[in-house]
């Protein structure tokens, strides 16, 4: 694993956002490719949270794919809970019950 920093610049949360690199075999990379290739599954039990996430500005930034979120700016989330995330995204106003439905949404991305 390699540690790197990105130096552009995207806004307040957005700065300076840490960023790991995994050398893997060519074999481990060939069955990484085809799993990010795959859709993104989540449980009907989140539907809630799917239903939030893709009519606020998250779908402005980020990719889901499978879904309508189709942002190019963000990291893609098709497979998010399969990696190692930690960052701070900008306040969407959310109640306390949307913010835990997205949440439980997000999670179901493996």
């Amino acid at each position: 694993m390699y540690v790197g920093q990105c130096a552009q610049y995207c806004g307040t949360q957005h700065a300076k956002m840490l960023l790991r690199v995994y050398v893997e075999s060519p074999e481990q990379f060939s069955q990484w490719i085809v799993a990010e290739k795959q859709p993104a599954r989540s449980a009907d039990a989140v539907a809630a949270g799917r239903q939030i996430f893709e009519k606020t500005a998250c779908i402005n930034c980020h990719a889901v794919s499978g879904t309508i979120a189709d942002g190019r700016f963000g990291p893609d989330l098709t497979h998010l809970m399969s990696r190692e995330p930690g960052s701070l995204m900008p306040a969407m106003n959310l109640s306390v019950q949307e913010l835990e439905a997205v949440t439980a949404y997000l999670e179901s991305l493996r």
